[in-house]
């Protein structure tokens, strides 16, 4: 969402790509780092909107950066299910310039593969990120944030591993990175993402982490869906996510979450051989519309990648686990 929530879609995105290391490549499209949301029960009639229809067209930066604008296409599809109970109001992040807050990630991965008549391999990580990010400009457009990352610590389960992640994540400290969110939570630009190694993951993936608010009224026991294709690596996944409000107090939500993923049926997947995907999360979060980004939050997700080749079987199962936490600082 709005400014500080920014962040946590980069380091989510960064964190899922740091899982996919240790896996085969099709593993490499690991969606763990979604945010995920929650089974609900349809009371009123669906409304569709586009998260963002924002274009690039006459841009040439913001408060002296060059930003990349984010294209249209690669926004989720937002649904509102049902506007929950009255009291309802639209709903908007709205962090102020010059905040700043401390955000603690800590992410924990356990993969497991077997086949091809081998003793099944074990992998597991945990990495704690840390990032400070301050709103730094307030434009027509939204709010931009200025995230810079901090050292990162990485534990592995043998020396390889650890060597592997630790250059992984190196790349992180100190980086800036730049985004435009609007108020509704759409993420439209960035800047400063290439220093990061992974534009091309970011760059396409931001908007599905980070599932956008309604621009509907809502109110408690709201429920919304974001459908998106992601791209990662040349991997298109499709996913869903489903949001539901349990609580509101004052500029506090409290949510619950859910989402499932897949190659997406319409992309090109014949090219990865007999691979298959499922994958699915769950979680909770506290959600400050007046910092921009989750008080805490606490996803568990499981992913499957299967190949069915005769000739060489294979099934990888991951599991990941992620926990944030957040102060402001100023």
């Amino acid at each position: 969402m709005s400014g500080p929530r920014t962040s946590l879609v980069l380091i989510l995105v960064i964190a899922a790509f740091a899982c996919s290391e240790e896996a085969v490549d099709p593993a490499s499209v690991d969606s763990s780092g979604v945010t995920t949301t929650v089974v609900s029960t349809t009371t009123a009639a669906p409304t569709t909107t586009i998260a963002s229809t924002t274009t690039t067209a006459g841009r040439e930066g913001i408060e002296g950066l060059d930003f990349d604008y984010l294209d249209p296409v690669t926004f989720p599809t937002i649904e509102l299910v049902d506007p929950g109970l009255d009291p309802r109001e639209v709903r908007a992040w709205m962090p102020e310039v010059g905040m700043a807050v401390a955000m603690t990630t800590t992410l924990t991965s356990m993969s497991e593969q077997s086949g091809g008549g081998a003793e099944p391999v074990n992998a597991d990580f945990t990495a704690t990120i840390g990032a400070t990010v301050e709103i730094v400009a307030e434009t027509d457009e939204g709010y931009v944030a200025r995230t810079t990352f901090e050292s990162t610590t990485v534990s592995a389960s043998d020396p390889l591993s650890q060597q592997a992640l630790e250059q992984a994540y190196a790349i992180l400290s100190g980086v800036e990175v730049h985004q435009l969110t609007r108020s509704d939570g759409a993420i439209i630009a960035q800047a400063g993402v290439d220093a990061l190694g992974q534009g091309d993951v970011l760059g396409n993936g931001l908007g599905g982490i980070a599932v956008p608010l309604p621009t509907e009224p809502i109110g408690v026991g709201a429920v919304w869906t974001a459908d998106q294709v992601i791209g990662v690596e040349g991997i298109q996944i499709l996913q869903r996510v489903t949001t539901r409000i349990i609580d509101i107090q004052g500029d506090l939500l409290t949510i619950e979450i859910e989402a499932t993923s897949a190659f997406d049926p319409d992309s090109d997947i014949e090219r990865l051989g007999p691979f298959t995907l499922q994958g699915s999360s769950t979680g909770t979060a506290v959600w400050d519309l007046s910092i921009g980004m989750p008080v805490s939050a606490f996803s568990e997700s499981v992913q499957d990648v299967e190949s069915t080749d005769p000739v060489a079987p294979f099934a990888v199962r991951t599991i990941t686990t992620i926990e944030i936490t957040s102060e402001i600082v100023r």
